[in-house]
């Protein structure tokens, strides 16, 4: 007894080929959806990045007492290849104290505050740290 073996087919109709062709088309339009959502994230990061900065020099500004004037003292901060421009000044913020119990009359305090500002084109916008709101 001879093995039987399938008979070639003749005509081929090339049905890998387009298989192949449409697999390829959808793999680049997922890497090019996949390289458009990465570059987002990274401007994101870049605008997370430059704000964290400059709360950071802001805070630091803060902490060394340089906002304790109530005239405005504006500053540039460096950030990376560019800056931000940045003023603070201290403000006069009215504070009423209420008592829960009707035992003791209200107050009135005034205390200073300091408002901070700081804006640039790598924040795409204001960092503004203001107790009266305006």
């Amino acid at each position: 007894m001879s093995p039987r073996y399938a008979k070639p087919c003749r005509q081929q109709r090339g049905i890998s080929l387009l298989e192949a062709l449409i697999t390829l088309l959808l793999m680049s339009i997922i890497g090019i959806g996949t390289a458009y959502i990465a570059a987002k994230a990274a401007v994101a990061q870049r605008h997370s990045s430059s704000q964290h900065l400059t709360v950071s020099q802001l805070r630091q500004a803060l902490s060394r007492g340089e906002c304790r004037s109530t005239t405005p003292r504006s500053s540039e901060l460096p950030l990376g290849s560019g800056s931000v421009q940045a003023s603070c000044q201290s403000v006069l913020t009215t504070l009423s104290v209420v008592p829960l119990s009707g035992g003791m009359a209200s107050q009135t305090v005034s205390v200073a505050m300091p408002a901070i500002r700081a804006s640039g084109g790598l924040l795409e916008g204001e960092v503004r740290i203001d107790p009266q709101g305006s």
